[in-house]
């Protein structure tokens, strides 16, 4: 969560969890997105950007770092938190600036791709808080299946609360 990412540290770790079924969880701010493209790309590992990728929404829907994620998540490797909505907002509680970014994403999870992954790239309760999760069994991903008004934090606004969620291991 900030400060400069040391590559050679992080090849070292990437070659550590080779083979594991492990996933890298990613923080950075959203503006940086078009420049880290084509490394994200290359990471052989699953992806987790978080927080909507700290996208700025006053820049809208068609801006060009928030178009770089979505085509990152139509990826098998990729996931994207809904989380954190807090960090990104403009507006403050209850974050409608943030709502159309959610959509976008569930839209795009609920969609299967050309590869016939389907629902599994939007993960709205925080890869089962991943930072606290035992380390040594693989990651549990909850994914989004539908927007309406329950089963979430009372904090997230009522748009972005989910029904359903179906929970499957990396």
């Amino acid at each position: 969560h900030g400060g400069t990412l040391d590559r050679r540290a992080f090849d070292h770790v990437l070659r550590c969890i080779e083979g594991l079924g492990w996933f890298v969880e990613l923080h950075f701010d959203g503006g940086a997105i078009p420049q880290l493209r084509a490394w994200l790309e290359s990471i052989p590992a699953m992806v987790v950007i978080d927080h909507f990728g700290r996208i700025d929404p006053s820049l809208g829907l068609d801006q060009e770092p928030f178009g770089i994620l979505t085509e990152l998540v139509r990826q098998e490797n990729f996931w994207v938190k809904i989380s954190g909505a807090d960090r990104v907002t403009r507006q403050g509680y209850p974050y409608a600036d943030v709502v159309p970014f959610a959509r976008r994403l569930v839209e795009i999870a609920a969609v299967p791709n050309i590869s016939s992954v389907s629902a599994r790239r939007v993960d709205p309760l925080a890869l089962a808080r991943s930072q606290h999760a035992n380390r040594r069994s693989s990651p549990v991903l909850v994914n989004a299946c539908a927007i309406t008004n329950a089963n979430m934090s009372p904090m997230m606004p009522k748009s972005l609360k989910l029904t359903q969620v179906s929970v499957s291991k990396v």
